[in-house]
């Protein structure tokens, strides 16, 4: 009988593939005031096709840290936060570099935009370059129904060398007023950045119908409505004697507004609804993100609001105009 040998070769793969890495979003941005709260951290998402993989990941700047630096499979996710000690006010960037044994390295970019906490842009410092101030508007001023205008001598601070005029904020809608008709003020330079605080001062003896004064954030997840002046999120002792202080966290927004939506725009105004009896409000010391916003223009201006106001916080400082 013939015998025979055979051998045979057997190879074992791992399960790392040559999979594509996606990872989403490929850019964030993170903004600071000076002196404030830290920006939230962030989350990317990091997934593959052909298969699981893993993956390592290096940030680029010592301002910049992620955690975990590493994954054994996807999906996965890397949470990257900022600190900002020791860095200038000014526009920084990084990189976060996501890479498999594999495959292709994804690179995102990261943008860490510092702001004074005075000087500079005067605690008004938005979300794109410039100051935020409040630009006054009504949607028909043709009809005699509507008003918004900065009023000379009805402001919370008297004898302040940074407003003399001491200017408040009128808002009214008459009882005849159409019931879609808006009256309000856009707040300028606020794209880009990220909502923690939305407040103002509102002078009392003056009745303001209940939800009908609310700031209206428009993000790049949709519109969001939050306020009224007669619920607010929370009450400040600080205001000025005769005014009360309104403040808003913008998780209560309809619907909430999270710490990831970036902002398009912001307006505060008498929104839609019944005028049976006409509304009237008188504000100042707008503050979005703990930034007083500057006043705009005493005229009023016509036309749909395209920018919105930002946020507040418990930090005050006298109201300043332009």
């Amino acid at each position: 009988m013939l015998s025979h040998t055979i051998t045979l070769a057997l190879t074992v793969s791992g399960t790392t593939s040559n999979g594509t890495l996606t990872v989403s979003p490929m850019s964030l941005t993170f903004n600071y005031q000076m002196g404030g709260r830290l920006p939230s951290s962030r989350t990317l998402s990091i997934s593959s096709t052909g298969g699981s993989t893993s993956f390592t990941a290096k940030e680029t700047d010592p301002w910049l840290s992620i955690n975990p630096a590493s994954g054994t499979s996807t999906p996965g996710s890397i949470r990257a936060s900022v600190n900002p000690a020791g860095l200038t006010p000014g526009s920084h960037g990084a990189q976060i570099n996501i890479s498999t044994p594999n495959g292709k390295p994804v690179t995102v970019t990261v943008a860490l935009i510092i702001t004074s906490g005075s000087g500079g842009c005067n605690d008004g410092c938005g979300g794109t370059s410039g100051r935020m101030t409040a630009q006054p508007y009504v949607s028909d001023s043709q009809s005699g129904t509507l008003a918004a205008a900065w009023v000379d001598n009805l402001g919370a601070s008297p004898n302040n060398t940074n407003d003399p005029q001491n200017r408040g904020l009128v808002i009214a809608k008459s009882g005849t007023a159409a019931a879609d008709a808006l009256a309000g003020a856009t707040i300028q330079n606020v794209t880009g950045m990220f909502l923690t605080k939305l407040g103002f001062d509102l002078r009392e003896g003056i009745q303001c119908s209940g939800g009908s004064l609310q700031f209206v954030v428009v993000t790049t997840t949709g519109n969001h409505t939050v306020g009224g002046c007669s619920s607010p999120k929370a009450v400040q002792s600080s205001a000025p004697m005769g005014w009360t202080h309104l403040q808003f966290d913008p998780a209560s927004a309809t619907p909430p507004i999270s710490s990831t939506d970036q902002v398009q725009s912001i307006s505060i105004m008498l929104g839609k609804g019944s005028t049976s009896t006409g509304s009237i409000a008188v504000i100042d010391n707008i503050e979005i993100n703990g930034a007083l916003v500057g006043k705009g223009t005493t005229s009023t201006s016509t036309g749909t609001p395209t920018s919105t106001p930002t946020s507040t916080s418990t930090s005050r400082s006298p109201s300043r105009d332009d």
